[in-house]
C-alpha cells in the first residue's frame, strides 16, 4: 500500500479500481437507486400534495384555518425519534416492515407540513386579482390553479422540493 509505504511515496498513480471493486461487490447501485426511488417520489408527492393544501389554505375561506395552520406547524417540532417505536410496531403489524411503501408515506408525512408552510408563503405572495381575472375568462377555482397558479409558483416548488429532497435524503433515523 502507497499509503503506509516507508519511506513515503510522494508521486504515484491515482486509480479507481478500489471505487468501481467497492460498488459492483457490495451491490451499492441497488442500495443507491432504492434511496434515489424512495426519495424523488416521496418529495414529489410532499410538493404535490403540499401545493394543493397550500392554496386551499391561501384562497379558500375555511374555518379555523389558522388553528389548522399552527397545528401543521406544531408536527414539525415533535422530534422524529419520539414517533418510532409506535410507528415501528404499527408498520410490524400491518405487515409493511421493509418496503418501498411505507418508507415513502412516512417520508411524505414527514415533509408535508414544511411544503405547506413554504408553498403557501408563495401562494400569498401572488395577487388575488390575476387569478380573478382568470376567473372572468372562464376558468373555474381548479383551472386557475393548473394554469395560472402553478406556473407561476414553479420557483416555489423547486426550491421546496430541493430542500425536502435533501432533508429526506439525509435522514437516516427511519431507513
Amino acid at each position: 500500500l502507497i499509503t503506509f509505504a516507508m519511506p513515503p511515496v510522494w508521486i504515484f498513480k491515482p486509480t479507481l479500481a478500489n471505487y468501481i471493486e467497492l460498488i459492483q461487490k457490495n451491490n451499492l447501485l441497488k442500495y443507491f437507486s432504492n434511496s434515489l426511488i424512495i426519495v424523488s417520489v416521496s418529495t414529489i408527492l410532499a410538493v404535490a400534495l403540499g401545493s394543493l393544501a397550500a392554496f386551499a389554505f391561501s384562497r379558500l375561506k375555511i374555518k379555523r384555518k389558522q388553528d389548522d395552520l399552527y397545528w401543521l406547524l406544531s408536527t414539525r417540532m415533535v422530534p422524529p425519534v419520539v414517533t418510532m417505536i409506535p410507528l415501528f410496531i404499527l408498520i410490524k403489524n400491518i405487515g409493511w416492515y421493509d418496503s418501498h411503501l411505507i418508507m415513502i408515506l412516512i417520508y411524505t408525512s414527514f415533509s408535508l407540513p414544511f411544503a405547506i408552510w413554504v408553498m403557501l408563503s408563495f401562494f400569498n405572495d401572488i395577487p388575488l386579482e390575476i387569478e380573478e381575472s382568470a376567473m372572468i375568462d372562464g376558468c373555474s377555482k381548479i383551472g386557475s390553479f393548473w394554469r395560472i397558479i402553478l406556473p407561476l409558483s414553479k420557483s416555489g416548488m423547486i426550491s421546496t422540493a430541493l430542500f425536502l429532497f435533501i432533508v429526506s435524503w439525509n435522514e437516516f433515523l427511519v431507513a
